[in-house]
């Protein structure tokens, strides 16, 4: 419940931050008619599976700290980080439809666009294609998270080792689903 949380806020600020940043660019040029499309390509394809991991960590973190403060000196590893793994999977609908959502207020409330010219584009853009190369992105971060959940578990709940160190950990495994990531996408998924 927590990462899926995460994964909702984290969408909203994605889609946000995706908008303004792309509508302050594109609308010096009159690009507004490519911002929609812009957004769904990137939070379709890559954001939204990024920021559904990033917060699935996080709640891996949280999880696994609150277990070692409940029994420090023991490894205490129980099936809620193999969970994480799928909340990974899951995490992508609402991190995308939450940045979609985000990107269209952005859209509206800060450059004074209409909502029904954001959804009229947007609608223009949808693809299959797109959604299904992010879910196979989620995919490869769901099995990943789930391979690597004993290791970061054993790094994260040992009682000796700090925040800083539980930190790192998290990162280098972030870093390495970032990793497998691209080598699925430019050689499996063709992106």
């Amino acid at each position: 419940m927590v990462a899926l949380a995460l994964d909702c806020a984290a969408g909203v600020v994605v889609g946000a931050a995706q908008t303004g940043e792309n509508g302050f660019g594109l609308g010096q040029f009159g690009g507004w008619d490519y911002l929609p499309r812009v957004l769904w390509l990137s939070v379709s394809r890559v954001l939204a599976t990024r920021a559904s991991l990033a917060m699935t960590c996080v709640a891996l973190t949280v999880v696994l700290h609150r277990a070692s403060k409940r029994a420090p000196g023991v490894v205490v590893l129980d099936r809620r980080p193999y969970l994480l793994g799928a909340a990974a999977l899951l995490g992508y609908v609402p991190a995308f439809g939450f940045a979609v959502v985000g990107g269209a207020l952005t859209w509206t409330v800060v450059f004074s666009q209409s909502m029904a010219a954001f959804v009229q584009v947007l609608r223009n853009a949808w693809s299959w294609r797109d959604v299904a190369y992010g879910v196979g992105f989620a995919i490869v971060n769901g099995v990943m998270l789930t391979v690597a959940a004993p290791a970061l578990g054993r790094a994260v709940v040992a009682w000796r080792r700090g925040l800083l160190v539980k930190a790192i950990a998290i990162y280098v495994a972030l870093m390495l689903v970032d990793t497998a990531e691209s080598y699925v996408g430019v050689n499996l998924l063709g992106g």
